[in-house]
């Protein structure tokens, strides 16, 4: 007997005055807003079924940056929302890439329009300018 997988559409993505939504590329269930809000439809429980978009808690690393914890089908990712937000607005990180939180160095300001891919050169550069 073979196990058939049925796959279950997507509730639509909640509409947020000035915030535009991306589904998180490779991980159903997870969305996130160019304001650097995270959202899941993901059921607790563990039923194959979906829930309404609820806004996700952050988490808080000890450097400063926040995070969340996604799962599907046994596997898990402790993304930090920067790197959601630049992954599904502007693409996969490149090799040699990483975040960087340019014009404002603040961590806990993942909008859009605040990040970008850069290299650790470019990312030390911004550190040295702005002490």
């Amino acid at each position: 007997m073979s196990s058939v997988q049925f796959t279950i559409p997507l509730p639509p993505l909640p509409e947020i005055s000035d915030v535009e939504l991306r589904h998180v590329p490779e991980w159903p269930g997870y969305a996130v807003g160019d304001d650097g809000s995270v959202w899941s439809c993901k059921n607790p429980g563990g039923q194959v079924r979906w829930f309404p978009w609820r806004r996700m808690a952050l988490i808080i690393d000890h450097d400063g940056y926040p995070w969340v914890h996604l799962k599907k089908r046994g596997q898990h990712w402790c993304p930090k929302v920067c790197v959601l937000v630049l992954t599904a607005f502007v693409g996969p990180k490149l090799d040699g890439m990483q975040c960087r939180h340019f014009p404002d160095r603040n961590r806990a300001n993942n909008r859009l329009s605040n990040l970008r891919w850069g290299t650790d050169s470019e990312n030390k550069q911004d550190a040295v300018r702005d002490g």
